[in-house]
């Protein structure tokens, strides 16, 4: 099977939480994804066509969603959410928001219509944070479960035989 490429769309107010779960995320997934966030911008780059780039061609994203990333002045809330989702409609991708701490989305906002992933039920600390509590390792394989058990191919790109040989 193909490599899978999972885009981390998150609030740089959430940035050691993103950290932590990115590192134990590429562990539980053994290699199997390819992982990308905004890190890998570099100086020169145009950030917003490499965001544009990498979620157009991502299989999957996981979204950090918590009262950083969904205010009102917040990029994830205004770019990255809706064209995650207009990816979700158009090629299938697999979303998973992640709750980060309390937050409390509006009735009417569409991720409310996607299965949750697994709360991670801690507060951005001001500190780095190397570790993740223990109960954190649950959520963290249960995130890595639901991108792996998903036998992907891209409706854009898959044929019949591809499918199948995918399936092997």
């Amino acid at each position: 099977m193909a490599l899978q490429k999972a885009f981390i769309a998150y609030s740089t107010s959430d940035l050691e939480i993103c950290k932590a779960l990115h590192r134990h995320l590429q562990i539980a997934t053994n290699g199997r994804v390819r992982f990308w966030r905004d890190n890998r911008i570099e100086g020169g780059d145009l950030w917003e066509e490499e965001l544009a780039w990498n979620i157009k061609h991502t299989d999957v994203a996981v979204i950090l969603v918590s009262s950083n990333s969904m205010n009102e002045e917040s990029y994830v809330t205004h770019s990255e959410v809706p064209e995650l989702l207009r990816h979700k409609d158009k090629r299938g991708i697999l979303l998973i928001p992640v709750k980060v701490g309390p937050v409390t989305l509006p009735n009417d906002h569409a991720l409310k219509e996607i299965q949750f992933g697994p709360a991670l039920n801690i507060l951005p600390p001001a500190t780095e944070m190397h570790e993740f509590p223990a109960w954190c390792d649950e959520a963290t394989k249960a995130i890595s479960d639901a991108i792996l058990k998903r036998n992907y191919v891209p409706r854009h790109t898959g044929t019949v035989e591809a499918t199948l040989d995918s399936l092997k």
